[in-house]
């Protein structure tokens, strides 16, 4: 919402109240900035009957501070109370959150337990044997469980990502799994624990190889000039090109070079800042993306144009 406000040069926001524009210290901090950018930015608090600007007294200042520690503070205590409720539920036996499929919820409000499906449960059995007995891949059981007739809770195909999720999960063979860790659970299991342990041998030795994927010096800092998206880069013939991908009918058309590019940052850097660009010269690939995502507000790339923003120098 700043962002297009920033952009637009709207200069007034209607608020119902504190807690509805943000309960994060972080987020107050930006809206911070946004009021300080420009003395004709006013953001109107109706219920608190509060105007907060630049030139706002101490005092509407103060009660906006306030009232953001209160909302943080009201979002920090309901997540410690919910995470409490957890681990009741969970040593009580029993999954906090919704059941995967082949299971169902019943019994009332602070007493639902989890039993299984009259209908989908059976299926999940059947999905256990047939991937068990090594006859299956992943993409023919999907198939094959549509046609007898599997689906998801909103009545859709299962697509192949989820039903590996589901062959991986204990909750199948009593086992509750929460946060990394392994509890005891006390529904009923649809499967033992023997073909649950076969199946997941079978998935490893089933498993793709991982191709390496390539994290170019720019990869995800750079945009277009005219269309905005994102600017791809890839190797040829160990040189690392950068260009836009057309995805919104874009008539950029040249290809960057990464070397190229990185000269005309550092020349940017050494106008900024003499120590910066040291320090840039003096990093790793790695530090050198952190520390151009820590300065730079904006980098766009065109045909014939190569645009900068940067952050104010630190005293």
């Amino acid at each position: 919402m700043l962002a297009l406000a920033h952009r637009t040069d709207i200069s007034a926001i209607i608020v119902e109240k504190v807690d509805r524009l943000t309960r994060s210290l972080k987020h107050a901090v930006i809206v911070n900035d946004w009021i300080d950018g420009d003395a004709r930015r006013r953001i109107h608090f109706v219920k608190q009957s509060c105007v907060l600007s630049k030139e706002s007294p101490s005092h509407e200042k103060l009660f906006w501070n306030m009232q953001v520690m209160f909302a943080q503070h009201y979002i920090n205590n309901l997540s410690e109370e919910v995470k409490k409720g957890h681990r009741e539920k969970i040593a009580q036996g029993w999954l906090p959150t919704k059941p995967p499929l082949g299971y169902m919820t019943v019994g009332d409000a602070g007493h639902k337990i989890h039993v299984p499906d009259p209908i989908a449960a059976s299926l999940i059995q059947e999905m256990f044997e047939l991937y068990a007995a090594s006859t299956y891949s992943l993409t023919q059981l999907v198939e094959t469980m549509h046609r007898k007739g599997l689906r998801t809770r909103d009545g859709n195909k299962l697509v192949k990502s989820r039903l590996a999720s589901l062959l991986k999960d204990p909750f199948y063979c009593g086992t509750i799994r929460w946060k990394g860790a392994l509890f005891p659970g006390k529904h009923e299991p649809l499967i033992s624990h023997e073909p649950f342990d076969e199946v997941q041998r079978i998935k490893v030795k089933r498993t793709n190889k991982k191709y390496l994927r390539h994290n170019h010096l720019f990869k995800g800092l750079m945009t277009c000039i005219e269309c905005g998206g994102k600017i791809t880069w890839e190797e040829h013939k160990q040189i690392v090109y950068g260009h836009c991908n057309h995805y919104r009918n874009c008539t950029q058309k040249k290809w960057h070079k990464e070397k190229e590019v990185e000269q005309k940052i550092v020349k940017r850097l050494e106008l900024y800042s003499s120590k910066t660009a040291i320090r840039y010269s003096d990093c790793t690939p790695e530090e050198k993306q952190k520390l151009l995502k820590k300065l730079c507000k904006k980098i766009q790339l065109g045909d014939k144009i190569f645009e900068l923003l940067l952050e104010k120098p630190s005293r």
